[in-house]
């Protein structure tokens, strides 16, 4: 701020119209396709918009006027996870008066050409003040050399990376712009469920005179066992991999692929499925995991349940939560995460397996 910058939350896609995630690249959190895109819409780069749109104006105008005729620029914007991590804590508090911001890697954005190219020695010089190249031929003798090096100071201030790339005189240049990006902090089932004892303790966040019914033997000891589990979820293989570990752990399961599936299931008196625990997928067809929450819980079924998503906006955690879940936690779910939810909401026992 004292930069004179004007730091606002910026959309990735606000700069730049291609946001997608780089192949090659592990992201932070193993989603389906649709909370995938969820995750990518929560992160925002900390920026000023008029600067950072004129260090791509440049990058952009530059590409197109130094193509060959007939050919294609190539803008592409992929975020990486594990990157400027420290620049996106620094950048976070940027902000006035935006809380829980966290640093969530890095958004690169590359604009590729098929013009004249650039050797070793003019690489090394690039972005140097007053630096041009064979101006009379490519610009008609026009251009000041002060627009790359106006776009790195830019860059820089945003406490990101400037770079470029060459295979050679008439191969082409990249010309590639880092910039860190944050996140609303995810809400932790530790921190969602800190003021609660147990099972009978848990409110809903805007409902906070009401609290969500359970069963009378939890009211009056806390102790509680999960044997048959209800796995929600829309993608067979999540619904395998966490039946194959509750299994292991020597609970009974039960599946069902969506919301709309999960509630007839149990409504069924005949399949009586009597389940102690409903893992319930976030984003699923015909009724995702919060609108199911809430139908269970106005049906008047008791069991405890627990959201299972992708998603990291703090405000879709909370929405589960408000439609009934006890917990929220997130994928991957791996069986130690999920008995330490279960051991703070005061279960005891899962299959087989106590709960120390």
């Amino acid at each position: 701020r004292e930069r004179g910058l004007q730091m606002q939350l910026l959309m990735p896609s606000e700069s730049i119209s291609s946001f997608v995630v780089d192949a090659d690249e592990e992201a932070a959190v193993v989603v389906g396709h649709s909370e995938q895109q969820r995750l990518l819409e929560s992160l925002v780069v900390v920026g000023d918009p008029i600067r950072l749109a004129q260090v791509f104006r440049n990058l952009i105008s530059n590409a197109l006027k130094f193509s060959f005729p007939g050919t294609t620029v190539y803008i592409k914007a992929t975020w990486h996870a594990e990157q400027l991590i420290d620049a996106g804590r620094k950048m976070a508090k940027e902000v006035d008066g935006v809380d829980s911001l966290i640093p969530a890697g890095s958004v690169r954005i590359s604009v590729e050409d098929s013009g004249p190219g650039l050797s070793a020695e003019n690489l090394a010089q690039l972005f140097k003040e007053g630096v041009q190249f064979n101006a009379n031929k490519l610009q008609a003798g026009g251009g000041s050399g002060l627009g790359l090096f106006i776009a790195k100071g830019i860059v820089l201030l945003h406490c990101g990376l400037i770079s470029a790339q060459s295979a050679g005189i008439n191969k082409g240049a990249t010309f590639i712009v880092e910039l860190p990006v944050v996140r609303k902090k995810v809400v932790d089932v530790t921190e969602a469920n800190e003021s609660s004892g147990g099972l009978d303790d848990i409110k809903k966040p805007l409902q906070s005179h009401q609290t969500i019914e359970i069963s009378e033997s939890c009211h009056e000891s806390k102790k509680v066992t999960v044997r048959r589990v209800l796995v929600v979820d829309d993608a067979a293989s999540n619904r395998k991999m966490l039946c194959r570990i509750l299994v292991n752990c020597g609970c009974v399961c039960v599946e069902a692929d969506d919301g709309s599936t999960c509630i007839t299931t149990l409504m069924d008196k005949t399949s009586d499925p009597n389940v102690d625990l409903i893992l319930l997928d976030f984003e699923m067809p015909v009724m995702k995991g919060p609108d199911a929450a809430a139908e269970i819980r106005r049906l008047g079924f008791k069991q405890i349940i627990i959201g299972v998503t992708g998603n990291v906006m703090q405000e879709d955690v909370i929405h589960f939560l408000e439609c009934g879940a006890h917990a929220v936690l997130s994928k991957p779910l791996s069986m130690e995460k999920l008995q330490g939810a279960l051991k703070k909401l005061g279960v005891i026992q899962i299959g087989n397996h106590e709960l120390a």
